[in-house]
């Protein structure tokens, strides 16, 4: 016997505009290992994956995510640093010891990102953090 599924709704309500800027809130940070190695180390590449549900009129509630490397530097264009900085709404010192835990349930302004790529099936649009 098959399995009966009933379609849901969903809340997607269309692809964001590259450049917005929306109001969210931080629902998972996640450690990821990504499907791909290093090309200097041979090792798995791991990520921080960013988890936001966006909160905004026209996009309430849709999900989107965003991801970081896994090193925690004070270097300007260290994203993990630039976001954990602008969650905690404090300046991260060196030595400073960062729990990811922090970053969660926390509400920010992210600017999404809007990618088109043409793939096996067609063209395939992503938004991200």
């Amino acid at each position: 016997m098959g399995i009966i599924l009933e379609v849901e709704e969903s809340n997607f309500s269309g692809f964001i505009e590259d450049g917005e800027i929306l109001n969210a809130r931080v629902v998972s940070v996640e450690l990821k290992t990504k499907p791909f190695t290093d090309e200097k180390t041979g090792e798995p590449v791991k990520k921080f994956e960013f988890k936001f549900k966006i909160d905004d009129p026209d996009h309430d509630g849709q999900m989107i995510w965003g991801e970081t490397s896994t090193r925690l530097t004070d270097h300007p264009e260290n994203r993990l640093h630039n976001w954990a900085e602008g969650l905690l709404g404090q300046r991260l010192p060196p030595h400073y010891k960062l729990n990811t835990d922090d970053l969660q349930d926390r509400d920010c302004r992210i600017i999404v990102g809007k990618t088109v790529k043409q793939g096996p099936q067609g063209e395939k649009t992503r938004n991200f953090v």
